[in-house]
């Protein structure tokens, strides 16, 4: 420990070993916060633009693309019933069948404006993807979640 704390201590201008590595820290902290503000930066330290299926524009990397099908068991089709893709308008259900493509880890939600109930579930999905939560025939009175999904 003597040695680590030695490591922190300036002789030269008599500063305690706390100041020093919070100043060490400090530094880094800045470092790391202005390294975070260039898109190659950032994506070589978190990542982050894939998990959200967002892509910087020069960046080599292509999402991936899967297909969800939708169908309503029960109630009629209305423009009334929109289909939520990572709780964002994606499309209306205005058909008994919907196909809707996805990119990188969502959740999908259905949102029912209309005065009646619906049921919905998830048919199918493509080989490319895994469903981590699937809540098979789902009665949406206001708002439910219907699947989340993952890339294999």
């Amino acid at each position: 420990m003597k040695y680590f704390m030695r490591l922190f201590y300036d002789s030269k201008h008599k500063l305690p070993p706390l100041k020093t590595a919070a100043i060490v820290l400090s530094l880094v902290v800045v470092c790391t916060q202005i390294g975070l503000g260039t898109d190659k930066f950032r994506s070589y330290l978190t990542a982050i633009d894939i998990v959200d299926g967002t892509v910087a524009v020069n960046a080599d990397y292509e999402p991936q693309i899967g297909t969800v099908k939708l169908v309503l068991t029960d109630g009629e089709p209305s423009e009334n019933i929109k289909v939520l893709v990572n709780g964002e308008e994606y499309c209306n259900f205005d058909e008994r069948e919907k196909v809707i493509e996805i990119k990188m880890q969502s959740v999908i939600e259905v949102l029912n404006d209309s005065q009646k109930n619906i049921a919905v579930t998830t048919d199918s999905f493509s080989d490319n993807i895994t469903a981590t939560l699937n809540n098979g025939n789902v009665v949406v009175e206001d708002i439910a979640v219907l699947s989340r999904v993952v890339f294999k």
